[in-house]
């Protein structure tokens, strides 16, 4: 699947940032089992201790772990997807 060049004109309409999880996919689907394994538990432990700062109220950017679930979600589609 490719971009054609009128897709990627589209910036200010949010398809930039669809443009970027795609290739965010396509880099994870280039790694290994065990790599992507790795990531998912790095990004779990992450996860917990954001939950833990945000329910102390010393989380500044809240969005990140909104960013930390889907990225483990994608990881863990993409897992599925190779089994």
């Amino acid at each position: 699947m490719c971009f054609t060049e009128t897709r990627i004109e589209l910036r200010g309409r949010g398809c930039s940032a669809r443009l970027y999880k795609f290739m965010k996919a396509q880099e994870l689907r280039k790694k290994d089992k065990k790599e992507l394994e790795k990531t998912v538990q790095e990004l779990t432990k992450k996860l917990s201790d954001l939950r833990f700062k945000f329910s102390s109220g010393k989380l500044k950017n809240v969005k990140e772990i909104n960013n930390s679930k889907k990225e483990r979600a994608r990881i863990l589609t993409i897992l599925k997807e190779v089994k």
